[in-house]
């Protein structure tokens, strides 16, 4: 839970220091994707050193759709921070787990539980509310490209589980050279401040790469529904550092539908993990049970058992 909590808080200054960025839209994009993608590739040459090639070649077509996708995201997110409010991004964002049990139901065949369709039907409330919050052209734009990003980060959690086994580091990697040569056009020349440059390097070399392993390494010993838990984090934090560094208070119709969405993801999750939990206990009853009953039938006055 540290480990996880730990990504989730490099996660939390992001939305922040894109608005303390000057510079426009896309040449953000251009340098905080290029610095991610170096610092993953870096990675990625570090743990595998000789056989660093063979890793993206293994990605597979798997690993070039995750390449893809989450270059867009990459650009979604820093045009959705700019356009709307950094609650809005954050609470819409907040969803992309409904989106990757959908795209598990269309993509995989898996059944989605009751518990989390009553979820994402709460959760679609309080983005319904979220939106109805900021409804001028840009406030939508941005909205929008929230939507977008959860989505796309929804399947990408999918399209990662169907692959088991893929290292997908390269992939990611991969992601941020993707969201740059998409930005390099609109962003030319690419020319930025030192201020924009020590800024977009704080988000692209340390925080995003920094959060991206540790949570992909919390995951390995939290169950999924906790790790949801664990990074709510970020919605509830992200937008009061964003009001306490540059004076941006969330909305109230984003406060209202970002209490419905964390409530629902809270509550789901807590459900989940409460199912996960039962098996286990059943399974240690299911060997305690056969140690009494020998106990009671081998022993000879008939009394209570030790």
């Amino acid at each position: 839970m540290a480990i996880a909590a730990a990504g989730t808080l490099c996660l939390v200054p992001d939305a922040t220091l894109i608005r303390l960025a000057d510079a426009d839209d896309l040449r953000i994009v251009f340098w905080r994707s290029l610095f991610v993608g170096l610092s993953l590739a870096v990675v990625s040459v570090a743990r595998h050193r000789a056989r660093v090639v063979y890793a993206y070649r293994s990605i597979g077509r798997a690993g070039v759709a995750v390449a893809v996708a989450w270059g867009l995201a990459l650009v979604g997110f820093v045009v959705s921070i700019n356009n709307t409010a950094v609650a809005n991004t954050l609470v819409i964002l907040a969803t992309a787990p409904f989106f990757a049990a959908l795209a598990t139901r269309l993509l995989l065949g898996d059944t989605v539980r009751r518990r989390t369709w009553v979820a994402m039907v709460a959760a679609f409330a309080g983005v319904v509310v979220t939106f109805a919050g900021r409804s001028e052209v840009g406030g939508m734009v941005g909205n929008l490209a929230a939507v977008g990003v959860a989505a796309v980060l929804g399947t990408n959690l999918t399209i990662i589980r169907r692959a088991a086994g893929v290292d997908m580091l390269p992939a990611i990697s991969l992601a941020g050279f993707v969201a740059a040569a998409l930005a390099l056009p609109a962003a030319w020349p690419v020319g930025i401040s030192l201020h924009d440059a020590v800024v977009i390097g704080a988000m692209g070399l340390v925080l995003v790469p920094a959060a991206f392993g540790l949570v992909a390494l919390g995951t390995r010993y939290l169950p999924s529904p906790e790790v949801s838990l664990v990074m709510l984090l970020e919605t509830v934090l992200g937008p009061l550092l964003a009001w306490a560094v540059v004076g941006e208070a969330p909305p109230a119709a984003a406060a209202v539908g970002g209490t419905i969405v964390v409530l629902a993801i809270a509550v789901h999750g807590l459900v989940a993990l409460r199912d996960e939990r039962v098996p286990a206990d059943a399974a240690v009853l299911a060997v305690a049970r056969p140690t009494v009953a020998v106990t009671e039938a081998t022993d000879p006055a008939g009394g209570e058992p030790d």
